[in-house]
């Protein structure tokens, strides 16, 4: 993410971003998180964190392990909405969440597999805005209770991860990714659309950009 230096912070590398910059390393200072500078964002981090500050929906094409999780968590965390991050990768949700604790940020995951009394607690905390980051299967946007719950939030961005599976065209294609577009149309105001893959040809890029109906991409 950076490193702090007395006054300087390196992230920053425009002034259009400087004060939000500024302020998230405040932010990282004051909740006591540690920063690391082997976790500086590369410049396609950098690019792909630019475009979701300023509100354009963003197609990123990342290898695994090509720390994609740092371009939405950075924007997350800067915003004043919630960040559903949807994926169908259940050890993903759990280890990022995890980790998103360890560092006092309020993360937590949904599965179809959770049992009522903990998804009704943490839906509660989502309502009562105690909850800054959301992991979500696909599976579970199918069922329409989601998107009267949804609706009622303030949600800055929706993260879409293994974007390919939207597509017909795409490795491991998913029906439940089809639900995602009904979500994102009940939202008002839109959130800002980010999808994240780590392969996708011009056709499934296109499939993406036209059944999320993605703007600006």
């Amino acid at each position: 993410i950076g490193t702090q230096t007395g006054n300087q912070y390196p992230l920053c590398t425009s002034n259009k971003h400087e004060n939000q910059f500024v302020a998230f390393f405040r932010f990282l200072r004051e909740v006591g998180i540690v920063i690391k500078q082997q976790e500086a964002p590369k410049q396609n981090q950098e690019e792909i964190i630019d475009s979701l500050i300023e509100g354009n929906d963003t197609i990123a094409i990342l290898a695994t392990g090509g720390g994609k999780s740092l371009c939405f968590q950075i924007p997350a965390l800067l915003s004043d909405g919630i960040t559903l991050v949807i994926t169908p990768l259940i050890s993903l949700m759990q280890n990022q969440v995890y980790e998103l604790k360890k560092r006092k940020i309020k993360a937590e995951y949904i599965t179809s597999e959770m049992d009522g009394f903990l998804l009704n607690d943490i839906i509660k905390r989502l309502e009562n805005g105690e909850i800054k980051l959301l992991y979500i299967s696909p599976e579970r946007l199918e069922n329409g209770r989601y998107y009267a719950i949804f609706k009622k939030l303030n949600i800055s961005y929706i993260v879409l991860d293994e974007a390919h599976c939207i597509s017909i065209w795409g490795n491991d294609f998913r029906p439940s990714y089809q639900s995602i577009k009904n979500l994102i149309n009940n939202l008002n105001p839109r959130p800002t659309i980010a999808a994240f893959t780590a392969t996708a040809n011009k056709k499934v890029i296109s499939d993406i950009e036209e059944i999320l109906d993605m703007k600006d991409t």
